[in-house]
């Protein structure tokens, strides 16, 4: 009986020890896989920050070049001295090269991926830049601005479908973020671009040094480019892209916004000088204060959309956009008109961004190809819907002006239904 018992204990002994045995190599197996794990999502979290900067910086990029060369283009023109009228029609050689652009840069994506041809973009324009400074003869200036519009456009239709389709992956919204440091990085450019020419220095000089930082960011994002890349449609898409129904119905929505968005650029510090008799310092401060509100707007829409949805943002937005339009155009008062500018930023920040988004979204082609013919559509209404405004201005006066973009406000809530 002694023996049987002690053959018992030891058995027992045996398996509780193979027991702790095996829990110990359970956690030590889990701590291995749990390590593993935890690698692999630190790996995935840097991969996604590190795709999202490389967006932004396509962004920031991309704008510091617009907003650098539009700041000096006007010396460009005393240095050829042309007149007003011929530096007008050489000027209309940019939207006609990002026209032409919009419409062939789809059928590129058949061949390169998207953030090959933003490096490439970015480096063609920075160089024209250059060439652009030490241009002696209109017609040649004429040329280099169309391939500038051209490279623009290679540039700004891939950006926005890198970051259209990082958000359809992601399931997470960064559409108008990446426009909010597009503004932010256009506002800053411009301001230092100023500043540049207070202190002396030649378009050359400056268009030179900037190069500098445009060839290391577009070396930062060329190290991101996938190695193989197969395109969504590879037997698709049109060797020519533009707008369908589709999307021109979301051209009429963003309609009312890119319009102020590209007016007020030119026209909103002569309405508050002209206008509201706003002496010349406070006169200038229009159009930064409309820029702050857009691009604050822009920082915070994407977490606005994922809590209320794009139709109540798009709605809000276009809300903010009446009552800005309506506050400018019946008041003298100077205070009550910079209220109404801060609420145009607002009204107008999504306008551009969501509806590249939404172009993306359309089914009936690629999101390349759609991305691209908004693209097209936006830039006409960008270019176009100034002059046009000017026009207006000239024969009925600034205020009536103003007020005719009413019924496009009230065209965008009945649109907004076409973002979904």
């Amino acid at each position: 009986m002694d023996l049987v018992f002690r053959n018992y204990c030891a058995m027992k002994v045996d398996s509780d020890v193979k027991s702790i045995t095996t829990i110990q190599n359970s956690v030590a197996l889990s701590k291995v896989v749990g390590a593993n794990s935890l690698k692999r999502l630190v790996k995935v979290k840097l991969l996604k920050y590190q795709q999202q900067n490389m967006i932004y910086l396509s962004f920031i990029l991309h704008a510091s070049i617009t907003g650098g060369l539009f700041t000096r283009l006007p010396e460009v023109q005393l240095a050829l001295d042309i007149s007003e009228g011929i530096y007008g029609l050489v000027l209309l050689s940019i939207p006609l090269g990002v026209f032409a652009g919009s419409l062939i840069v789809p059928a590129l994506f058949q061949k390169l991926h998207p953030q090959f041809l933003i490096c490439i973009g970015l480096v063609t324009i920075t160089v024209l830049q250059i060439f652009i400074s030490v241009c002696n003869e209109t017609i040649t200036l004429a040329s280099i601005l169309f391939s500038f519009g051209f490279g623009f456009s290679l540039v700004n239709v891939s950006i926005n479908v890198v970051a259209t389709e990082y958000q359809s992956v992601r399931k997470e919204a960064i559409m108008s973020k990446c426009h909010g440091w597009w503004a932010l990085s256009f506002l800053a450019t411009s301001l230092a671009s100023a500043i540049m020419v207070n202190l002396g220095f030649t378009p050359l000089a400056q268009f030179g040094s900037h190069a500098i930082p445009i060839v290391i960011g577009a070396y930062l994002i060329f190290r991101t480019v996938p190695e193989n890349y197969t395109p969504p449609k590879p037997a698709g898409v049109k060797k020519i892209t533009l707008p369908n129904k589709e999307v021109l119905f979301i051209g009429l929505w963003g309609f009312s916004g890119i319009l102020m968005e590209a007016t007020t650029r030119g026209w909103i510090v002569i309405y508050a000088r002209d206008l509201l008799l706003a002496p010349e310092h406070i006169a200038v401060l229009a159009l930064p204060t409309i820029v702050l509100t857009q691009t604050l707007g822009r920082f915070t829409a994407d977490r606005l959309i994922v809590r209320f949805g794009i139709l109540n943002v798009a709605k809000t937005t276009s809300f903010f956009l009446l009552l800005g339009v309506i506050f400018i155009a019946i008041t003298n008062n100077l205070i009550l008109a910079f209220i109404g500018f801060l609420l145009i930023g607002i009204g107008i920040s999504i306008s551009m961004p969501e509806a590249f988004a939404a172009a993306s979204r359309i089914k009936s082609r690629s999101p390349s190809e759609n991305v691209a013919a908004f693209s097209t559509l936006s830039t006409l209404l960008g270019f176009i819907g100034p002059p046009l405004f000017g026009l207006m201005a000239e024969t009925i006066g600034l205020r009536v002006a103003f007020l005719l973009v009413i019924p496009l406000v009230i065209l965008s809530f009945i649109k907004a239904k076409h973002l979904k």
